[in-house]
């Protein structure tokens, strides 16, 4: 929510201008507190590593502020912008002074499509329209390339920080003095215009990004920052959907009793968090998606159902949908935090397998009723999974897996 208007974008400078003099970004990133340089470090390090810029990537830092970040690019051929004159000053200290410009973030002047990498970290708190900056964003970034941005979670900041002073251990957890950089109370009291969490992050973002991943930092259970890796969504996905008619939607409901069934049993078993990944092979037209109420990569070789799934969850940026088979990709070990596997036929040992290696939590098999047991059990044993627990519906059999697990 913004808490200052400005008449023009002349008076929006002018303020900008006096908060980065108050509030040092240098002291800050020399910050006394070990805690606090952990959690700036940590959010830099996943910012480059969902980036990912490779060596002749042309890659733009949105807000460079004092170059901090550009000096440590890993890769690419590093651009940074700032609408303040005594910040880039700072950032020519740095990086070389030809590869820096002003500019305003809501108006870059570059052509559509002009960059594969942009950036654009902790700097969307402070601007006078957010959204206005990432369709700025969306425009600039190559059809193929990826554009990540960062925003810290105020509330939960705000709160803990009443907590810190509240305990009187402010001098011990921040470690500041009278010469060290101010932290206010609020930041959202002067210097930050907005406040984020990961609901308003994701509603910020144009519908032409599709955010591909987002992090917690430091932490999954201490989301003080959301780094948020997102790509250019698929154009032909964009359109309306047909209504349906009444009979349609009333046999529909009809048929699903089995399925909400199903769904109920796989939340009682796995209790997804916010900040769960989810691998859902054989997704079919996406019906289990919903499960996921964060990141989620549906996977399956049918590819009208994925479009299906695509079209059907086109306002989620969250959900993925792959026209592939598990084991055909090389999925990052234990990047997964649960899994399912769903299909008519019982699942073949290269794809148990992979998403066994890729799935570091329970996984849940979905099968038809009259799949035999015992084959499941021995098929999952070769992939080093165990049943934990096995349920059955009208017209499914549906097992816990994890690894090791003991069978019952």
């Amino acid at each position: 929510m913004t808490r200052v208007v400005f008449r023009d974008a002349q008076e929006f400078k002018a303020w900008n201008d006096t908060m980065v003099e108050k509030y040092d970004i240098e002291r800050f990133h020399d910050h006394p507190s070990p805690f606090v340089r952990y959690v700036e470090g940590k959010r830099i390090r996943r910012t480059f590593a969902l980036l990912a810029p490779g060596p002749r990537d042309r890659v733009l830092e949105v807000g460079c502020g004092a170059g901090h970040l550009l000096k440590r690019l890993p890769a690419g051929r590093r651009f940074g912008l700032d609408l303040s004159e005594s910040m880039l000053r700072k950032a020519q200290r740095r990086v070389d002074p030809g590869t820096l410009l002003q500019a305003n973030a809501e108006s870059l002047p570059f052509r559509t499509g002009a960059w594969e990498r942009v950036y654009c970290s902790e700097v969307l708190e402070h601007v006078a329209d957010p959204r206005a900056a990432l369709a700025e964003i969306e425009r600039i970034v190559a059809t193929h390339g990826v554009a990540v941005v960062s925003v810290p979670n105020e509330r939960l900041i705000n709160t803990l920080k009443a907590v810190v002073r509240k305990a009187g251990l402010s001098r011990a957890v921040l470690r500041t003095g009278p010469d060290d950089y101010a932290m206010p109370e609020r930041m959202d009291d002067e210097w930050h215009l907005h406040t984020f969490d990961l609901k308003s992050l994701l509603d910020a973002i144009p519908r032409g990004l599709r955010v591909a991943r987002v992090e917690a930092i430091p932490f999954r259970w201490l989301p003080l920052r959301y780094v948020a890796r997102c790509e250019p969504a698929d154009p032909r996905l964009a359109v309306e959907p047909r209504p349906r008619s009444w009979l349609a939607a009333l046999s529909s409901r009809w048929g699903d009793g089995d399925l909400r069934a199903v769904k109920r049993r796989i939340r009682e078993w796995l209790r997804v968090t916010p900040c769960d990944r989810m691998l859902d092979a054989g997704c079919g037209a996406g019906e289990l998606a919903s499960l996921a109420p964060a990141d989620y990569l549906g996977l399956d070789p049918d590819a009208a159902a994925v479009a299906r799934a695509r079209h059907r969850y086109r306002r989620d940026a969250r959900k993925r949908f792959r026209v592939a088979d598990a084991a055909a990709l090389d999925l990052p070990r234990n990047f997964f935090d649960v899994g399912l596997v769903r299909g008519t036929a019982e699942p073949g040992r290269a794809s148990l397998d992979a998403i066994a290696r890729a799935t570091r939590g329970p996984i849940v098999l979905v099968q038809p009723a009259g799949t035999s047991l015992e084959s499941l059990r021995a098929s999952l044993a070769r992939a080093g999974l165990g049943v934990d627990r096995d349920a059955a519906t009208r017209e499914h059999r549906i097992l816990l897996c994890r690894r090791a697990a003991p069978r019952r």
